[in-house]
C-alpha cells in the first residue's frame, strides 16, 4: 500500500493515551514508506518536528502531514472535517481511509452514503464496543450506540482490533462477517530498550506504568507492597484519573513516608526513559475481568527486557505461558501476587531467563511491525475486493 488517509481528529501536545498511540502509528506508517494524509491540530508556537520529538519519535519525512491550527477546538474540528471531505472527493477510487474513533468513522460512513461515485475503503480500528460497554453500565440510552456502531460496521471494508474478544463481540452483537485482524498495541524502541540482567540481592523496585482506574489494579499492587519485606519498593508511572492519584497517595502515605513508594505522575516518553532503569520487575496487576485488556504494557515490558509478574486476567493467560513468558499469580488477591513476587525474587536465574525471552520476542512487537501488519491486512482486503 503506497498511500493511506489516517482519519484521526486530535489536538496536540497531549498526554492522552489515544493521542500518544496515534502519533506512534503515524510514525510507524511513515517508517513503512507510506504516503500518509494526516491533519493533527497543533497548539500555537509548536512545530510538527518538535511534537514528534516530544513523543520520543524519530520524525521521519513529515512533508505529507498537514498540521492544522489547534488553538481553538471548534475551528480545528471544522478544518479537520473539511480536509477529510476534500480527501474523500479528490483521492483516486480505491483509497484506504483508516479511523480509530466512532465519530470519524460515522463521518466517513456518511461520505460513502452521500458520495456513492467515490469507491473508497473504510477501515475501523476498534478499541471498544460502545454499545456493550454502555449497556453493562446500565445506560438507558445505550441503543443509540448500537445504531451508530451498526452503521459503521455496515460501511467498513475491514476491522482492526486490539483484542480477540472485541471480534467475538461484534460478531455476536452485529453479525459482523467481513474481514478482521487482531493487532495489539506496540512499543517504541526509542523509549523502551533492553536493560541489563536484574540484580535481586539488595532492594527490588517494582514498576507499574499506566492509568490509575480501579480495574487496572494499582490498589492491589500497593496492598501487596504493604505485605512484602521492606526491601521491596514500587514506582508508579501514571496520573489519570487525578482523583485516583490523590486517593492512592492518601491511602498509602505510610509507604511514601518510608520511601518505599514513589508516584511519578504522568510522564512524557522522554521522561519515562530516565525512570525505567530504576525498575527491576514490571507488574501488571489487572483485576477487572470484564474490561478488554490491551496488552500495551506487556509490549513495553518486552521492549525493556524486564521480567513480568502479572495477575491471571484471561487475555494475559491466553497469550503468556507461566514461567516461560512471565510469572502469573494464582488469583487477583494480595496474597497471590505477594507469593508470585517473592517466588521471582528467590529465583534470579528465572528472572534472567524471562529477560532473555523478552529480548528475543521484542523485535516483532514494535509499532513499526504493527503498522506493517495493518498495511498487509488492508492490502489483502483491497486485492480481494478488486478480484
Amino acid at each position: 500500500m503506497n498511500s493511506l488517509v489516517f482519519a484521526k481528529k486530535l489536538i496536540a501536545p497531549s498526554s492522552a493515551a489515544n493521542v500518544l498511540q496515534s502519533f506512534h502509528m503515524v510514525d510507524a506508517f511513515l517508517q513503512n514508506d507510506v504516503m500518509l494524509s494526516f491533519w493533527p491540530g497543533v497548539a500555537p508556537k509548536v512545530s510538527l518536528a518538535e511534537l514528534f520529538q516530544s513523543y520520543n519519535l524519530p520524525a521521519e519525512d513529515l512533508s505529507h502531514i498537514s498540521p492544522l491550527y489547534g488553538g481553538h477546538k471548534g475551528i480545528y474540528g471544522l478544518n479537520f472535517r473539511a480536509r477529510l471531505c476534500q480527501a474523500w472527493l479528490n483521492s483516486p477510487n480505491g483509497t484506504a481511509f483508516l479511523a480509530r474513533d466512532i465519530k470519524e468513522s460515522l463521518l466517513l460512513s456518511s461520505f460513502k452514503k452521500f458520495f456513492p461515485f467515490k469507491k473508497h475503503h473504510i477501515f475501523y480500528e476498534l478499541h471498544e464496543v460502545l454499545y456493550s460497554q454502555h449497556k453493562e453500565q446500565g445506560d438507558p440510552h445505550s441503543d443509540r450506540y448500537f445504531q451508530k456502531e451498526r452503521a459503521v460496521l455496515d460501511a467498513v471494508s475491514g476491522v482492526i482490533t486490539v483484542s480477540p474478544l472485541l471480534v467475538e463481540n461484534i460478531k455476536e452483537t452485529y453479525g459482523y462477517t467481513k474481514p478482521s485482524i487482531v493487532l495489539p498495541a506496540g512499543f517504541n524502541p526509542q523509549t523502551f530498550s533492553p536493560c541489563p540482567d536484574v540484580d535481586f540481592h539488595d532492594s527490588i523496585t517494582l514498576g507499574y506504568i499506566g492509568s490509575l482506574h480501579p480495574g487496572k489494579g494499582v490498589g492491589l499492587l500497593l496492598e501487596t507492597l504493604e505485605k512484602l519485606p521492606k526491601r521491596f519498593k514500587a514506582v508508579i508511572i501514571g496520573g489519570n484519573p487525578s482523583k485516583e492519584l490523590t486517593k492512592l497517595k492518601k491511602r498509602y502515605a505510610p509507604l511514601i513516608a518510608e520511601k518505599r513508594l514513589t508516584f511519578m505522575g504522568q510522564l512524557t516518553p522522554n521522561e519515562i526513559t530516565s525512570v525505567l532503569p530504576k525498575i527491576q520487575t514490571l507488574v501488571i496487576p489487572a483485576t477487572a475481568r470484564k474490561e478488554y485488556f490491551c496488552p500495551i504494557k506487556l509490549r513495553e515490558a518486552y521492549g525493556q527486557g524486564l521480567p513480568i509478574v502479572t495477575t491471571p486476567v484471561p487475555e494475559i493467560t491466553e497469550s503468556l505461558c507461566s514461567h516461560d513468558d512471565a510469572i502469573i499469580a494464582k488469583d487477583t488477591t494480595p496474597e497471590a501476587l505477594q507469593e508470585a513476587l517473592l517466588y521471582l525474587a528467590e529465583h534470579e536465574e528465572l528472572a534472567h531467563k524471562l529477560q532473555q525471552r523478552c529480548r528475543a520476542v521484542a523485535p516483532n512487537l514494535t509499532w513499526k511491525n504493527r503498522a506493517k501488519q495493518c498495511l498487509h491486512f488492508m492490502d489483502d482486503v483491497l486485492n480481494d475486493t478488486h478480484a
